[in-house]
């Protein structure tokens, strides 16, 4: 299953969505998130190089990513606040698919809240089997995961 847009680079912000291109899954997804949600001046920018997956690994690939952006449109940029979440995917040369999911907003201090959201997040990673997760609250939020190719 092909699980990125045709065009590598996308931004999207509080706009019509007829600037989305409808032939990917993914886009068709997080644009239907995005569309009506998308706080004014919050962009979301979509940099993924192509990658295969199986339906099991896109369908947790998909959780991670919308719980990733559900969450940033929620909590981290209030009071009108303007940023950019991103989502940034690259392909290695090892079969692995490094993601990284990225906020610009307030983050949530030193410790990561333990809410149901976090443990959406969680679940989503250790259901692609990843290898290396990173999550980071330093200007933002920052979380990369490493899945494997045969988790993919």
């Amino acid at each position: 299953m092909r699980m990125v847009p045709s065009k590598r680079n996308s931004t999207f912000s509080a706009s019509p969505i007829s600037s989305i291109d409808k032939s990917s899954r993914l886009t068709t997804r997080l644009g239907a998130l995005i569309e009506g949600q998308l706080p004014q001046g919050v962009r979301l920018r979509l940099d993924l190089d192509e990658y295969e997956m199986s339906s099991r690994g896109a369908a947790g690939f998909g959780v991670l990513l919308n719980e990733f952006v559900s969450n940033s449109i929620k909590h981290a940029f209030p009071d009108g606040r303007t940023g950019e979440i991103s989502v940034v995917a690259r392909a290695q040369d090892d079969g692995s698919y490094v993601v990284t999911l990225a906020d610009d907003g307030i983050g949530f201090g030193a410790d990561a809240p333990e809410n149901l959201g976090m443990k959406v997040l969680r679940g989503a990673v250790m259901g692609l089997g990843a290898e290396t997760v990173d999550l980071t609250s330093t200007d933002g939020v920052r979380l990369v995961v490493t899945i494997p190719p045969d988790a993919a």
